[in-house]
């Protein structure tokens, strides 16, 4: 998929993936049936038909799942998977993590992390077109923006800083007052698909 464009699908096995923007998905046709296996780059929410195993392999990490609803992220250092329903064993490097549904695996500096998640069905929500972010960065948020917008979002404060946000891909601005006004941010939109961000207090 390119910027601002999702994409659904369906598995030779009846299994279906709803593919987010800037996302790529690769699977071989021919040896489907006797080993369910893809790889992803970027992100994507599967509903697994029951059967043998079925893997999911990123560069950051490994999922493997027996049916079951669960969303997968996986671009540049990122990488988390957050489980609907059903059972989820996501594997990095050496360190395997079992999912139930509410729970999410992410990657951090410390390892693979397992937390609970108050709202995990909206980790899924992008497939409507809403993004939810439950203390997330602003790195992150400022990508999603980028990918669902085709827009280069410019900013050189406190990427590190979290928040708890949903915006809609319907309307830009709109997406730019919910994440930049409770976080004291102002924002400039140029002709050139740019947008400026910068802190208020250092504007003043």
């Amino acid at each position: 998929t390119g910027l601002g464009s999702h994409a659904s699908l369906t598995l030779p096995d009846g299994s279906t993936v709803n593919l987010n923007a800037d996302s790529k998905i690769a699977w071989n046709d021919n040896k489907f049936n006797s080993k369910r296996e893809v790889t992803l780059s970027g992100e994507a929410y599967f509903e697994v038909q029951k059967g043998n195993e079925f893997n999911i392999k990123t560069k950051n990490g490994n999922v493997r799942i027996l049916g079951t609803q669960l969303n997968v992220y996986s671009r540049e250092k990122e990488f988390w998977v957050s489980c609907i329903s059903g059972k989820v064993g996501v594997n990095v490097k050496d360190k395997e993590v079992i999912l139930l549904p509410g729970e999410k695996a992410e990657l951090t500096s410390f390892g693979l992390q397992r937390t609970e998640l108050k709202n995990v069905g909206q980790t899924a929500s992008w497939k409507e077109g809403v993004f939810y972010f439950e203390d997330q960065p602003l790195v992150s948020i400022f990508a999603e923006m980028e990918r669902q917008f085709g827009v280069k979002v410019l900013y050189k404060g406190v990427l590190k800083r979290k928040m708890t946000v949903s915006f809609s891909n319907g309307d830009l601005d709109e997406a730019l007052d919910l994440v930049c006004t409770p976080m004291e941010l102002k924002y400039e939109i140029e002709k050139n698909n740019t947008i400026n961000i910068s802190d208020t207090k250092t504007t003043q």
